[in-house]
């Protein structure tokens, strides 16, 4: 004896076809989840744009040099000053590894943890409000913030 399908209000469900079952994972409730994914690939892809044409050598080039010197076998804060640590400085490394040793690396590593705290946000929002309202929060930290900026160590936490 076979189990029956029961809708929320135990009415007995038609038999689903193949293309309604693929097509089930589409409904309004799953299209915030693809917004919010949207908005993450937004956001990276904006950061990449700011990383490319940005001439700040201050505040790219610190972060820059400590990193560059970390990947030529500096030993950190003896041999290098490291700003913000180190934990950002060898992420930073990695990204000078991964990416190639250009500026824009940094720009790079760093709106690609810009974007994933977006969506870490997006996560965190959905254990206290109902999924509409964690979208609506995600989108709003994204129009008033939707690139980076510098590439700070607050964009890694």
């Amino acid at each position: 004896m076979a189990l029956r399908k029961l809708s929320a209000n135990k009415h007995e469900l038609s038999e689903a076809k193949p293309l309604q079952e693929f097509f089930l994972f589409f409904n309004r409730w799953n299209g915030f989840d693809l917004l919010v994914l949207l908005i993450c690939a937004a956001s990276f892809c904006c950061s990449w744009i700011e990383s490319m044409v940005n001439y700040d050598s201050l505040h790219w080039g610190w972060p820059y040099l400590a990193a560059l010197d970390l990947v030529r076998g500096a030993v950190p804060h003896s041999e290098t000053l490291t700003f913000y640590g180190y934990l950002h400085t060898w992420i930073l490394k990695v990204a000078l590894i991964v990416f190639g040793e250009r500026l824009m690396s940094v720009g790079i590593i760093t709106g690609l943890f810009y974007s994933l705290t977006l969506f870490l946000s997006y996560r965190v929002f959905l254990r206290f409000l109902p999924k509409h309202l964690a979208f609506i929060a995600v989108a709003l930290i994204f129009f008033i913030h939707p690139y980076i900026i510098y590439p700070s160590p607050n964009y890694f936490t």
